[in-house]
């Protein structure tokens, strides 16, 4: 059954899908892949200069890792900052269930529902089994 949310509930997850842009985990993580990736490469060879350069070559692990810190943070800075041009949508945008009979409906319908209630934001409920 359909059951109402509490306002604390509805203004965590407000706050929590508002600030989840700005969580640098993710980023973290896939730089320090990245990175770690790109200087086991260097090590063994698999890079090389391109058209008209030499082929690729091994370099020593201690030279290697020289790159790792500007690899980071290059790769950090990319995924952060697109991952913060790529917001997720907000949770006022979307599905809207009537109080009353709670058929969902798309936000652009009408405000109130054939049965006779009211719509409001999908996320204002949360679906509890019957006990």
């Amino acid at each position: 059954m359909w059951v109402k949310r509490t306002q604390k509930e509805i203004a965590k997850l407000e706050r929590h899908n508002r600030l989840s842009r700005f969580d640098p985990t993710l980023p973290i993580l896939g730089a320090f892949a990245y990175a770690a990736i790109d200087c086991i490469a260097r090590w063994a060879g698999v890079y090389h200069g391109g058209r008209g350069h030499p082929a690729a070559r091994a370099i020593p692990f201690d030279e290697a890792i020289l790159y790792f810190p500007l690899i980071f943070s290059v790769s950090f800075l990319v995924i952060y900052f697109c991952r913060m041009l790529i917001t997720p949508k907000p949770l006022t945008a979307g599905t809207l269930i009537c109080t009353q009979c709670f058929e969902p409906a798309i936000k652009d319908s009408q405000q109130q529902c054939s049965c006779g209630g009211t719509r409001e934001p999908m996320y204002y409920w949360r679906w509890q089994k019957d006990v």
